[in-house]
């Protein structure tokens, strides 16, 4: 691909701007090398891994007050959704990330009594997901109805990230300590991305309040800052979407 063909899949009119940084006079920004990596057709989780080499997801500089911040800018739109919504940070790489915030949708249809009471208490203590998915007191395998399939495209995404620095190396490691984390990881050790890529599993969850539904997760990156993203979780079927709305009339 030529310089001006990307150029313009990017939806720049002439290539100066792309052999400026090429010739490093202009340091791009996280959003300008996110369409780059996009218009050279490379997946999400790629683009995500290149981040974290580029250091554009460095999280040194994050603090509660900071992340408090990204949540009063996204809270009021969140609120307003009748789809449930997850703010993320990302932690050391992509795929080991924590809850920051969830929509009061996400809140009515994801939490009640019993076992749900325990995915509240994770979210609101900023826990990681794979704590979340592999910890055996939040049962996520007993109300994520495809947890197995689920979790393994998840394990096979960070082998590829296992060698990359000592940091995210120490923070699997420390989910060794979970046996299904473990017990997956040995049986997705031949896998490779290529396999996984670009696939599009459902999120079938048992909700204490309406019941099974299945969605499609759209993850959509925080522009203002692409340490941060979302997830929204988009029924699959009319039938689903009507039991969402059920809830969103009661608000």
């Amino acid at each position: 691909m030529s310089q001006l063909e990307l150029s313009l899949s990017i939806g720049w009119e002439n290539p100066s701007t792309l052999s400026r940084i090429e010739k490093g006079e202009v340091i791009p920004s996280v959003y300008t090398v996110t369409k780059i990596l996009k218009a050279l057709n490379i997946d999400s989780f790629k683009i995500n891994a290149i981040l974290v080499k580029a250091k554009y997801l460095d999280l040194s500089d994050i603090t509660p007050e900071y992340i408090e911040k990204i949540i009063e800018n996204v809270k009021s739109k969140f609120d307003n959704s009748k789809y449930p919504i997850d703010l993320l940070m990302y932690k050391t790489s992509p795929h080991i990330y924590s809850s920051c915030y969830i929509n009061v949708m996400g809140e009515k249809f994801f939490y009640g009594k019993g076992i749900y009471a325990k995915l509240q208490k994770w979210q609101s203590s900023k826990h990681d997901l794979i704590t979340l998915l592999f910890d055996p007191k939040y049962r996520m395998d007993k109300i994520l109805l495809n947890w197995e399939e689920f979790t393994s495209i998840l394990v096979s995404n960070i082998h590829i990230l296992y060698n990359n620095t000592t940091e995210e190396k120490e923070q699997i490691e420390y989910f060794f300590k979970f046996p299904k984390f473990k017990e997956i990881w040995e049986s997705t050790k031949s896998k490779t991305i290529d396999e996984f890529k670009d696939t599009n599993i459902p999120f079938i969850y048992d909700s204490p309040t309406v019941g099974r539904i299945a969605f499609n997760i759209q993850e959509i990156p925080i522009v203002e800052d692409h340490r941060f993203f979302i997830e929204q979780f988009l029924p699959m079927t009319l039938e689903d979407s009507k039991k969402l709305e059920s809830i969103y009339k009661l608000r």
